[in-house]
């Protein structure tokens, strides 16, 4: 599957039955295939969190996230892409 989507979700469904392996494989899959994603990123730092494990790269994929929606949101609100400030796009 090239749509990231389908790895997202499977990440997800790894991850509520625990098999943190292919959870993180999947997520993987899912921001090569769309590395501004944003969910895939939260849905990622959810599963780290479960486990308990590895906090420094939860919270930068939680940080990754939380801009992506940011940008999201601004780009969804704006009329133009076009009215943004030039600071948006660095």
């Amino acid at each position: 599957h090239d749509d990231y989507r389908y790895w997202r979700a499977n990440g997800w469904l790894k991850t509520e039955r625990a098999n943190y392996a292919d959870a993180t494989s999947a997520f993987d899959m899912a921001v090569k295939a769309a590395p501004l994603d944003w969910q895939t990123k939260n849905e990622w730092a959810l599963m780290l969190r479960k486990q308990g494990q590895d906090t420094s790269q939860s919270e930068e994929l939680s940080k990754l996230a939380l801009t992506g929606r940011t940008l999201f949101e601004q780009v969804k609100r704006s009329e133009s892409i076009f009215s943004l400030p030039s600071s948006f796009y660095v």
